[in-house]
C-alpha cells in the first residue's frame, strides 16, 4: 500500500486498485501567502500514475510549500493534516478535486453521492458543498492565480482569496482491494476506486 500514487515499477499486466480518499472535514484558507510567484512545480492538472514523477496533487502541494517565503497555504494545511492516525494527505490537483466534489455531491454523476454525504455528516464531518474549492494546480497565467473547482466547472482566481480546502489522498493496492466506495477508512471516506492494468500503458 502506498500513498500519493504509484512509484514502483511493475511487470506488464499487473493489476492495481487505486483508492481515492477525502477527509471528513475541511477548512477555509488562501492558496498561499506567496501570491506573486508562479509555482513551476505545481502544474499537474490531473492524475496520471504513469507520469514520472507521478502526476497528482501531492507533487503540486510539495512544490507550493517549497516556495521562497512560504509560511502558510491550503497545501500546507493538507500536508500537515492528520486524521485517524494517518498523515499522508495532500491538496488535490484540479481533476482530483473535481472528482471529489462530483462523486460526493452530485448524484447525477454518482448514484451513491447522497449516501456518501450522509456517511460524512453522520460521522460528524463537514458536508461537501457546491461552491468552488482550492486545487493545488497553478494557473497557466497569470502567476498570481491558481485553479479552483466546483461540480460543473473549473476556473481560476487570486491566490489571496479564501476558499474551502479539503485534504485528499491516493492509495494503491496490489493486486486488488477489499474496500468499497463509501467506506470510512484511512482517516477519511473512500469516494472513488479504479483498477488499472500496468505494462500496457506505463
Amino acid at each position: 500500500m502506498q500513498s500519493g500514487g504509484v512509484t514502483d515499477s511493475v511487470p506488464p499486466g499487473t493489476v492495481r486498485t487505486v483508492v481515492f480518499v477525502a477527509a471528513l472535514t475541511e477548512t477555509t484558507s488562501t492558496w498561499s501567502n506567496v501570491t506573486t510567484t508562479s509555482v513551476s512545480g505545481a502544474i499537474n492538472y490531473g492524475w496520471d500514475p504513469c507520469a514520472n514523477p507521478v502526476e497528482n496533487g501531492d507533487t503540486n502541494s510539495n512544490a507550493i510549500i517549497a516556495q521562497s517565503g512560504h509560511t502558510n497555504s491550503a497545501a500546507k494545511y493538507c500536508l500537515d493534516f492528520s486524521s485517524g492516525g494517518y498523515n499522508d494527505w495532500y491538496l488535490g490537483s484540479n481533476t482530483e478535486v473535481g472528482w471529489m466534489i462530483r462523486d460526493i455531491y452530485n448524484n447525477v454523476d454518482n448514484p451513491k453521492a447522497t449516501t456518501l454525504q450522509n456517511i460524512i455528516t453522520n460521522a460528524s464531518g463537514d458536508a461537501v458543498g457546491t461552491g468552488y474549492y482550492w486545487s493545488s494546480s497553478q494557473a497557466t497565467s497569470p502567476a498570481t492565480q491558481a485553479i479552483i473547482q466546483r461540480i460543473t466547472a473549473g476556473s481560476q482566481t487570486s491566490k489571496s482569496n479564501t476558499l474551502p480546502t479539503r485534504p485528499q489522498k491516493t492509495l494503491v493496492f496490489s493486486p486488488t482491494s477489499q474496500y468499497s466506495v463509501g467506506d470510512l477508512a484511512f482517516g477519511g471516506i473512500i469516494f472513488r476506486m479504479a483498477q488499472l492494468t500496468y505494462g500496457n500503458v506505463c
